[in-house]
């Protein structure tokens, strides 16, 4: 019988090691070492879509990599490190590790299919060269003609495999946790999930880097299995008429959780006491005696009776806010934009401040929780800082750039700000006094993870199946209910004459619109009309050819 084995190998482009995260590994001492390292661990974690793991049941630890890639135990461990802190690797809930770029690398065939693919190629001749007016641009490069084959192969696979065509692809998912419930029920809705599609409607990712992907033509929108949208090329995606979601609020228990525990630490140096006590491990039964001597070293005050201000009322806002009434705390919160939603979900309890000045002037502590934009860059500065009462405990776990780290580190020198937790440490941070760093742990629980993809997944569904667009980071947020035969869904410039030229062209087929909704979003506007009767493709091409279209869609 014939040899028949799958297979994994890695796709790299050329500019892999012009990528300005690995010139910064190669730069570094050892950092050649580190990219064979690198490579290695790439190669290992293909099968697994990116995962680090033995098998579903054991990750790799770095004493496993160390085997695997003959390397000393430490060398992996620093290796692994600085992989971290360049966004190379991820680490999961429970240990595991992912490697973040994966996605854009990960190539699979059989042995069969190749030996099938190399005796087709054999007998394909490239045509020759073209120099009557022709150019040698004419003629397909031989990596594009194997690349087609490839994926030919590939779908043949797996139609013979299942026993049927592939269905239709929508969508994307690798580093995204969806429980086999919430995958039954994309499956249900006729969802082909795959990290192995090629030409897939709607991709579903959490820390994906795509800055550098390309597209496929089919590609209708982006789900972000979380807040943050920095690894996703916004712009173009709008300028493609590519749909972004991101998941607010999904991850909103677990970062309020984690900041009532910052709470506490920002009061006392709860870090600086366990560190003491565990360096009295030598003085054996000494221990109990001279911690009782040196506890009033690490003495903080009691939260309780103080007042928390609360910048940014929104999903995470509002629940820390409700949870520090709970704590016996005073609260005053400040959002000049707060949502009814967000306002019902506040208690009455919380006093709404509209001057920001007196959330400084009157608070203990202080916490941010807004959008990261270039109007709220180093939002908290040397300015912010003098205004803010003496002894100001300031929790960050929003973003890193809305404090001037400087200006920070200069106000704790002096004494007007007493302490400072984040969750977002850089070099200037880490290790100086009264300033506790978390490895970005905010929403780092299983429990959030399937939280933020499921919502990214439903966001996804709706708009491929409806039109619908919620929470969207690039187009105006907008959902209609269905009526009528036919629906229209159109990206385009938030220009005038644009829907006067539309129901134009909707009429000239004699079909009437029985309901519709125009929104915009700054030059971008969205529109979508339900009709009495079926729109051809033809009417939907004439659209497509009005200067300012991005996208057509007619769903049925």
């Amino acid at each position: 019988m014939a040899d028949n084995r799958k297979y994994y190998y890695l796709k790299l482009k050329e500019s892999y090691f012009d990528d300005d995260a690995i010139v910064l590994l190669e730069s570094m001492p050892d950092g050649i070492l580190y990219s064979n390292i690198l490579l290695k661990l790439y190669l290992k974690s293909l099968k697994n879509g990116g995962k680090l793991q033995l098998d579903e049941n054991i990750p790799y630890t770095a004493q496993m990599i160390a085997t695997l890639t003959r390397q000393q135990v430490g060398t992996v461990e620093r290796a692994l490190g600085i992989f971290q802190q360049l966004g190379l690797v991820e680490q999961l809930h429970g240990g595991l590790l992912y490697m973040t770029d994966i996605e854009l690398m990960i190539g699979q065939s059989s042995t069969e299919a190749e030996r099938k693919r190399a005796a087709r190629l054999a007998n394909k001749a490239l045509p020759p060269p073209r120099t009557n007016g022709g150019h040698l641009s004419d003629i397909r490069p031989p990596e594009i003609e194997i690349k087609k084959e490839i994926d030919i192969e590939i779908e043949k696979e797996r139609e013979l495999e299942t026993g049927q065509a592939p269905a239709r692809c929508y969508g994307r998912y690798n580093n995204v946790f969806l429980s086999n419930t919430e995958l039954d029920e994309l499956k249900a809705e006729n969802c082909a999930v795959s990290p192995e599609m090629s030409a897939p409607d709607a991709l579903l990712i959490r820390s994906a880097k795509l800055h550098d992907a390309v597209f496929n033509k089919e590609l209708l929108c982006i789900g972000r299995a979380g807040i943050g949208v920095d690894n996703i090329p916004i712009e173009r995606c709008t300028a493609e008429g590519i749909a972004v979601f991101n998941t607010p609020g999904a991850n909103a228990d677990s970062v309020k959780e984690l900041l009532l525990c910052a709470l506490t630490m920002a009061s006392r140096d709860i870090v600086g006491a366990v560190e003491w006590v565990e360096s009295l491990a030598p003085e054996g039964d000494k221990i109990p005696a001279l911690v009782e001597k040196g506890k009033n070293a690490f003495a903080g005050p009691e939260i309780s009776g103080k007042r928390l201000g609360v910048i940014g009322l929104g999903a995470i806002g509002s629940r820390v806010a409700n949870a520090a009434l709970k704590l016996d705390m005073e609260v005053s919160g400040y959002d000049p934009y707060l949502s009814v939603d967000s306002a019902w979900n506040l208690s009455s309890k919380v006093e709404h401040v509209t001057d920001l000045n007196v959330l400084f002037r009157t608070c203990d502590y202080l916490t941010m929780h807004i959008h990261s934009t270039p109007e709220t860059f180093h939002y908290l500065n040397a300015e912010t800082f003098a205004k803010m009462k003496p002894g100001m405990r300031i929790l960050n776990f929003a973003r890193g750039e809305l404090v001037d780290d400087n200006a920070l580190l200069a106000a704790i020198e002096s004494g007007q700000v007493a302490s400072y937790v984040t969750d977002f440490p850089n070099a200037k941070l880490v290790g100086k006094k009264n300033v506790v760093c978390f490895p970005h742990l905010g929403a780092t629980t299983p429990e959030a993870e399937e939280k933020c993809a499921v919502m990214a997944a439903r966001e996804i569904v709706d708009y491929l199946r409806n039109g619908n667009i919620r929470n969207s980071v690039n187009l105006p947020n907008a959902t209609l209910d269905r009526l009528g035969k036919s629906r229209l869904c159109l990206i385009h410039r938030n220009r005038p004459g644009m829907l006067n030229r539309f129901l134009e062209i909707i009429a000239a087929g004699n079909v009437n619109v029985e309901h519709m909704l125009n929104k915009a979003r700054g030059e971008i506007a969205y529109t979508i009309f339900d009709t009495t009767e079926h729109l051809d493709e033809a009417a939907a091409e004439e659209m497509r050819a009005i200067p300012g279209v991005t996208r057509v869609r007619l769903l049925g």
